[in-house]
């Protein structure tokens, strides 16, 4: 009861390939050095705060790039969960639950301690545990997701073979 769909046989590289494109994307930014950062953002920024009738201060424009940032972050992590426990539950379908669990949430912790430690070595950069406690959340919250997503799927599929079976 519950069985996991049978992916296509596909799906599982294809979960796999965006999970690495998610993961360079998020090494790329996170090696940046802070002013690359700031410069990578400050167009995109301008841009929005140039169409406002009060012309916010350096500091407000400062403040908005560091919540895209976090924003960003934070998305990038929810991907990577997302594909990245997806692709786990379904190329090894065959290992227990608690151990794939324990295996996407180390996984996901390492990331997030790695590319967050690496900042002391980044000029422009600092290191802060609590965003990679934040990176780790965002990225579990996306195996929740996707966890959720999966058994939802099976408990219907069940219900349907069993309605299918009462009928019958």
């Amino acid at each position: 009861m519950n069985q996991l769909p049978s992916p296509k046989p596909w799906l599982p590289y294809l979960l796999w390939t965006m999970f690495t494109f998610i993961l360079l994307i998020t090494l790329y930014l996170s090696f940046q050095s802070g002013p690359a950062t700031k410069a990578l953002e400050k167009p995109l920024v301008t841009q929005v705060t140039g169409t406002l009738k009060n012309t916010p201060t350096q500091e407000q424009i400062l403040t908005i790039t560091y919540y895209l940032r976090q924003a960003g972050r934070a998305i990038l992590f929810f991907a990577l969960g997302f594909t990245g426990s997806w692709a786990i539950i379904l190329t090894f379908r065959k290992v227990t639950t608690k151990i794939r669990i324990l295996s996407t949430a180390s996984m996901l912790f390492v990331i997030a301690f790695f590319t967050e430690f690496m900042k002391l070595f980044i000029e422009g950069r600092h290191y802060s545990f609590p965003q990679c406690l934040e990176g780790f959340f965002f990225g579990m919250l996306g195996y929740l997701c996707i966890g959720m997503i999966l058994y939802l799927t099976a408990h219907h599929k069940d219900r349907i073979k069993k309605n299918a079976g009462a009928e019958a």
